[in-house]
C-alpha cells in the first residue's frame, strides 16, 4: 500500500490561501473561544454571562493577545488537540467553528504564534510555540524544489512544553501573535480592529439602540437564540454599532 504525502504547500493553503483579509484571524480565534465558553457553561464551569474574551494590542511590541476564561485544554489532551489538523470534534450547525484549522490562520501574519492553556483542577500549564518564520522559509524551499512534507514542516516549527502552576483553579486559553509582520499593521490599529469586531463578532447591542428590546423579543417569539459574548479590546467593551437613526432615501 502506498503512503500518501501531503506536501508543505497545503500549510500555505490553510493559512495565507484561506485568509486573504488579515483581520479574519480575530473572527477565527473568537469563534473558538465562544464555542469553549458555551461548553464551560454547559459543564457548570461558568454561569451564563461570566464568559469573557479579552484582546490586547501592543503596537510597540507588535504583539496581539487573545484570551478566554472558558474550559481550557487538559494537559493530557493539549498536544493531540493542537498538534492535529482538521480533526475537530465540533459539529456543523451547533458550533461556530468546526474545521479544526482556524488556529493556523495566525501563522501567516507573525513571526511566532503561541498557544497557552490550563484546565481547572490541574497544576500544569501547557504551551505550544509555532515558529511561523521558519514555516514560511520551508514552504519557500518547497516551492523552489527542496521538497518537504506538511508533517516534516509541523515537526520543525512546533515546540510543546509544560510547566507547573500553583493556580489549580485557573482555566483559560490564550493565543499570542508575536512580532506581527510589517505589512499587517492594520492588525494593530485599535480603531480598525474595533470597527471590525463590532461588525463580525457576536457582541451585544449598545444600550442606545432603542430597537434592541424589540429584536430580543422577536427572536424569543421565533425561538431563536441570539449569541452574545463579553469581548473587550484593550479593556474597552465591544458592542454592535447599530444606531437608532433611520435614513429615508427620498
Amino acid at each position: 500500500m502506498i503512503d500518501y504525502v501531503f506536501g508543505a504547500n497545503i500549510l500555505e493553503n490553510l493559512t495565507t490561501g484561506m485568509y486573504q483579509d488579515s483581520k479574519v484571524i480575530y473572527r477565527e480565534y473568537i469563534q473558538n473561544a465562544c464555542d469553549q465558553i458555551d461548553k464551560a457553561v454547559e459543564e457548570g464551569l461558568l454561569k451564563q454571562g461570566e464568559g469573557a474574551i479579552k484582546i490586547w494590542l501592543d503596537s510597540d511590541q507588535r504583539t496581539i493577545i487573545i484570551e478566554d476564561n472558558a474550559t481550557g485544554i487538559p494537559a493530557s489532551l493539549f498536544q493531540r488537540i493542537l498538534g492535529n489538523i482538521a480533526d475537530s470534534d465540533k459539529k456543523i450547525g451547533e458550533d461556530k467553528g468546526f474545521r479544526g484549522i482556524g488556529r493556523l490562520c495566525g501563522l501567516a501574519y507573525c513571526r511566532e504564534l503561541v498557544f497557552t492553556s490550563s484546565a481547572k483542577g490541574e497544576d500544569n500549564e501547557s504551551t505550544l510555540v509555532c515558529d511561523a518564520s521558519k514555516m514560511r522559509v520551508l514552504i519557500d524551499e518547497n516551492v523552489r524544489g527542496k521538497k518537504h512534507t506538511a508533517n516534516e514542516v509541523l515537526h520543525a516549527i512546533n515546540r510543546f512544553s509544560q510547566k507547573k502552576t500553583n493556580d489549580i483553579d485557573s482555566h483559560f486559553f490564550r493565543v499570542e501573535l508575536n512580532d506581527i509582520n510589517s505589512e499587517n499593521t492594520d492588525l494593530l490599529d485599535f480603531q480598525q480592529v474595533k470597527d471590525y469586531l463590532s461588525f463580525v463578532a457576536p457582541v451585544p447591542y449598545q444600550s442606545s439602540f432603542i430597537y434592541r428590546t424589540e429584536v430580543y423579543k422577536h427572536a424569543q417569539e421565533l425561538g431563536i437564540k441570539i449569541d452574545e459574548y463579553n469581548i473587550t479590546l484593550d479593556g474597552e467593551p465591544i458592542f454592535k454599532k447599530y444606531t437608532t437613526v433611520l435614513k429615508d432615501s427620498s
